[in-house]
């Protein structure tokens, strides 16, 4: 049975989460630019019993920020010139991803390859033209990175972000990288959960890694969404680790949401009154001695600061609670409507692990996995 590991992203930064508390941490190498960073993020991750320290290049928020909120903005890949984003460019390259595994070397476990990520399209004309667009970098980066990591830093694993929408572009990266069955040039991969968004294509697609790399390790970015929780946690027995990351904690408690048991939450206000017996069966540190009707006077900013460690002990407990669980899709699914009322969103779990579990040592086609991907969701084909 792998591992189903909780990582914290912002954690870091915030300072709020009790380091002892914390399962995985994940760190930017946009953030890592300064000799003072560098030495806050050792000295946190010199203070947690992780099981996972994980290097992002921070990529999506920078890009989102740079290409998409104002467009006509430069993409530089200059690995002589320093990291750096202003004006109307941004100059991240794997150098500079390779220059922070070194630094971090004797913290790190594993690092994401930098990427140019793909924005969200359903169109296939337009995911074609901007799956070329981003292709350039994302190779030469992947290459750069791994030649890189085997003269640098060999203990630290890397994984690949698919910035891909197609099998067909995720075989031409394959190929293009030396990928196959027998051997994947790194140990992992990143499912952007703006692109994987829903639990049978995060399936579907872990289906085809499964059959067609050596690859055993896998992350999902950006979530601790409920039917990702369970997902990965029923994929266990499938991959060696299986990990996902998300500030989620952070930006719940910012908007004074209380997350419950299966993740769905409360809004704290101040006029309404709360069942003690919500706080009193949670457990955490916060609710050991505050209840949300004493949540409601708070201070905002301390309010905030009780609620981001509330949540995330609610979150990580929901991992835990899955993967102690996961044993079968059946008891997965039983030990999951016992807790939470989303029964769409299990039944979908549920039929997509027994749909893996069906598959996973047939050698099927990149359009039949595509068709178990429409019949999961119960969409009608063309």
């Amino acid at each position: 049975m792998g591992t189903l590991i909780n990582v914290a992203s912002s954690v870091v930064t915030s300072g709020t989460i009790p380091p002892r508390l914390v399962d995985g941490a994940l760190v930017s190498t946009s953030v890592l630019q300064t000799p003072r960073a560098v030495a806050e993020t050792k000295r946190f991750l010199d203070s947690i019993e992780s099981r996972f320290s994980m290097l992002d290049s921070g990529g999506w928020s920078m890009f989102e920020e740079t290409f998409i909120k104002s467009p006509g903005r430069e993409l530089i890949y200059d690995p002589g010139q320093p990291f750096y984003t202003k004006n109307n460019e941004l100059n991240l390259t794997a150098w500079h991803v390779a220059q922070v595994m070194s630094t971090l070397r004797d913290y790190l476990d594993v690092a994401a390859i930098c990427d140019f990520p793909v924005p969200d399209l359903k169109n296939p004309a337009r995911q074609e033209m901007q799956f070329r667009r981003h292709y350039g970098y994302n190779l030469t980066a992947a290459r750069e990175l791994l030649e890189l990591r085997r003269r640098h830093t060999p203990e630290i694993g890397l994984y690949f972000p698919l910035q891909t929408y197609t099998f067909a572009h995720f075989n031409t990266a394959m190929a293009d990288l030396g990928s196959g069955k027998d051997h994947t040039p790194f140990e992992g991969f990143c499912l952007p959960v703006r692109i994987f968004d829903d639990p049978a294509k995060i399936g579907v697609w872990a289906l085809k890694i499964l059959l067609s790399t050596s690859v055993v390790n896998l992350h999902i970015f950006g979530t601790h969404a409920f039917f990702a929780i369970a997902l990965c946690a029923g994929l266990s027995g499938l991959f060696s680790a299986l990990s996902l990351d998300s500030s989620s904690y952070f930006h719940y408690a910012k908007h004074s949401l209380y997350l419950l048991n299966d993740l769905q939450y409360v809004l704290i206000e101040e006029g309404k009154a709360y069942s003690d017996a919500i706080s009193s069966a949670c457990g955490c540190p916060v609710c050991a001695h505050v209840t949300l009707n004493d949540l409601r006077f708070k201070e905002p900013k301390y309010r905030s600061k009780l609620l981001e460690i509330h949540n995330y002990v609610a979150i990580d407990n929901f991992f835990k609670y899955a993967y102690r669980h996961s044993g079968s899709p059946h008891q997965l699914r039983q030990a999951l409507l016992r807790i939470s009322t989303r029964g769409r969103e299990i039944d979908l779990v549920y039929n997509t692990l027994c749909a893996i579990e069906a598959f996973r040592n047939v050698d099927v086609s990149d359009e039949f996995l595509d068709r178990l991907y429409m019949d999961l969701i119960g969409r009608k084909r063309q």
